[in-house]
């Protein structure tokens, strides 16, 4: 499930023509990195008739070698990859929510991308990305209010998950110079999108 450069599952696949042919692993992320910026992923999830369906896509600004100044912001974003799973309406003991859903966004994100490249989260639900920032910081909270304020806002399996993923995340301490200037340049891009 995880992106990689090799694509050696492709290799016997007769697809003859260039277009209409899925893109291979290697094309989606040298076309997701390829302007040095980090990869833009973009989830959203919904509850509609007591199910709950997320998405997950990794995009990329259009930018062409031919642009002048800054003519990829009229162009639409171009999406690389989609990936989607629906929730039924029952988790558990539990009813399935929206939260619950966007929860398994970052789950389904973090299968998806290798944890050495950069990335910047896109999404509009404050509920699933708070709880991802909080169990990304754990250390800041005492272990009950960790367990009853933080994983009892959802499903202590989708929690735990996301404390267990993110927890092989780089430490700020170990990222390079590089690595920042490539967050920084991806945010410029971010906030120009935003507006």
């Amino acid at each position: 499930m995880c992106l990689s450069g090799d694509d050696t599952n492709y290799e016997n696949d007769n697809l003859e023509h260039e277009f209409g042919r899925p893109l291979l692993n290697s094309e989606i992320l040298d076309y997701a990195t390829q302007h040095d910026l980090p990869i833009f992923d973009s989830m959203d999830g919904s509850l509609n008739n007591k199910k709950a369906p997320v998405s997950i896509s990794i995009i990329a600004p259009d930018i062409r070698d031919n642009d002048m100044n800054n003519e990829w912001q009229n162009r639409i974003a171009k999406p690389l990859l989609i990936r989607s799973w629906e929730l039924s309406n029952q988790w558990g003991t539990s009813n399935t929510y929206i939260n619950m859903a966007e929860a398994i966004g970052f789950i389904i994100r973090e299968y998806t991308v290798p944890q050495d490249l950069p990335i910047i989260y896109i999404t509009d639900s404050s509920n699933a990305r708070t709880l991802q920032q909080n169990l990304c910081n754990r250390n800041k909270f005492m272990h009950r209010k960790l367990i009853r304020s933080v994983k009892q806002g959802i499903d202590h399996s989708i929690a735990n998950h996301i404390e267990n993923l993110t927890s092989r995340w780089m430490r700020e301490d170990q990222i390079n110079t590089h690595t920042e200037e490539v967050y920084e340049r991806g945010m410029g891009v971010y906030k120009i999108w935003a507006n």
